[in-house]
């Protein structure tokens, strides 16, 4: 099973991205957003956004 935590930090990457295109590009906006429909703070969604995006990428998270 996948843990719920790591579902939710996927959803709100994915939020984000539509968010961010129907936001015209306003990050504090998208933010505010995302704390509303996830109910956290904007500086969760801040942080989850930033840390989590990292680890989508192969370089960050594999080492030759």
């Amino acid at each position: 099973l996948i843990p719920p935590k790591k579902v939710r930090n996927y959803m709100i990457l994915y939020d984000f991205d539509k968010l961010l295109v129907s936001n015209e590009g306003n990050r504090t906006h998208t933010f505010m957003d995302l704390s509303i429909k996830y109910h956290i703070s904007e500086s969760q969604a801040q942080n989850v956004v930033y840390k989590e995006r990292k680890k989508s990428v192969a370089a960050e998270n594999i080492s030759y």
